[in-house]
């Protein structure tokens, strides 16, 4: 429906679907949901606003959202040096769009506890991968689409949580069956 480039970094490439705005930063190779505050509607316009770091999306119906990039996806800029973020990380799903399962993966600068949860539109838990405390290091963790129950999940946007070290990020993910 709609395609923006990264006018400084031409590995960024943005996409208006029938299913959202979508962002790869491999030159098309991966591909993961920009901006958990649109609803899963299509779009029909794109449009990077180099200096404030936001992408601008036109959908159906008329409507436009703002949507920030977050930091390492989009627009090229300065990156902190190696070793200064002391932030625990949760990195994008892969594969995204994903069936029957994906691969979540997270950084922890700290030996902490960590809670990594998989929550649906409407902010239900649907399942909790790691609740314990965990080596600083690289970690990931595999959802294969089940709930806690052991049943399978609708086709629809889900959010991994990831609570560590007194901070919180998420990161949304589309399962298609």
């Amino acid at each position: 429906n709609a395609l923006a480039l990264d006018p400084e970094g031409p590995q960024a490439i943005f996409i208006g679907t029938d299913a959202g705005a979508w962002v790869s930063t491999s030159g098309g190779g991966n591909w993961m949901v920009l901006g958990s505050g649109l609803p899963l509607v299509s779009v029909y316009d794109l449009k990077v606003h180099p200096e404030e770091r936001f992408l601008i999306a036109g959908t159906h119906g008329r409507s436009m959202y703002k949507l920030a990039l977050p930091d390492g996806v989009g627009i090229a800029g300065p990156s902190p040096p190696a070793g200064h973020n002391r932030q625990p990380r949760l990195y994008p799903n892969a594969p995204n769009p994903f069936n029957p399962s994906t691969s979540i993966r997270f950084e922890l600068p700290l030996s902490t506890h960590a809670r990594l949860a998989i929550y649906d539109q409407s902010g239900r838990l649907i399942r909790t991968l790691v609740d314990a405390t965990l080596p600083a290091g690289s970690h990931s963790r595999r959802w294969d689409g089940l709930s806690a129950a052991g049943v399978p999940v609708a086709s629809g946007r889900y959010t991994a949580v990831l609570e560590a070290a007194g901070t919180r990020a998420d990161q949304t993910m589309l399962l298609l069956k």
